[in-house]
């Protein structure tokens, strides 16, 4: 429906998506107030044993403690937030029919669908938010690039050639290849973190790249 010059809302599609993004605030807060703390310090001491003379065990033991928090941290989260959707699932349908006027069957399928891949993307940003500590920026950049491109390409099929009532699952689909392809990359990272952190980053701070025209302009002002 048109609302004013070229914006148009689609309130049985949109107004299911609203609810069911709601489902991610638990995963976000989660996130913020345990996840990263309790991380944050086993991370500290892990790369303060590498700047501060650590010795190799101690190095290897800060790691081993570190990556323990990550992942239950992560398993934690991804478990809150699958049993926060099958909440809003089991209740927020009767609610939505009591107290939500005009909640028709058809809006009843897409906040099924788009609580599951929300749930997902949640716990997929998740772990595309642990890389960043480690400023594993090309990993975070293929999976924001995986989950754009295969989201936008999915959900054109699914408006293409797939009935009305399964709008939605494109986006399910992509937040789930969002979901693996950041828990491959993170995994993979960590599996090497020495050889990442020490081997793979500069050791001596590098001087920016400097263009034909800067190069110009500095002779003119030597001149």
């Amino acid at each position: 429906m048109p609302v004013y010059g070229l914006f148009y809302a689609a309130p049985q599609y949109d107004i299911p998506a609203l609810y069911a993004c709601l489902a991610t605030l638990v995963t976000t807060i989660y996130f913020v107030t345990s996840a990263e703390t309790k991380f944050y310090l086993k991370y500290e001491q892990y790369f303060n044993s590498l700047n501060f003379q650590g010795t190799i065990s101690t190095v290897h033991e800060a790691r081993e403690e570190m990556l323990t928090v990550l992942w239950n941290d992560a398993i934690h989260g991804a478990i809150i937030q699958f049993l926060f959707t099958v909440g809003m699932l089991s209740i927020g349908l009767i609610l939505f029919e009591r107290l939500q006027p005009g909640f028709t069957m058809q809006m009843k399928n897409y906040y099924i669908i788009l609580s599951l891949a929300y749930g997902i993307y949640a716990t997929a940003n998740m772990l595309s938010l642990y890389s960043t500590y480690f400023a594993d920026y090309r990993s975070v950049m293929i999976d924001t690039m995986v989950f754009a491109i295969t989201s936008t390409v999915m959900c054109f099929f699914d408006i293409r050639f797939s009935q009305s009532e399964f709008y939605g699952i494109g986006f399910l689909l992509g937040c789930f290849l969002f979901l693996v392809v950041s828990y491959v990359n993170l995994r993979k990272y960590t599996e090497n973190l020495e050889y990442e952190v020490l081997s793979l980053k500069p050791f001596v701070p590098e001087e920016p790249r400097r263009t034909k025209h800067f190069i110009k302009l500095k002779k003119q002002v030597k001149i």
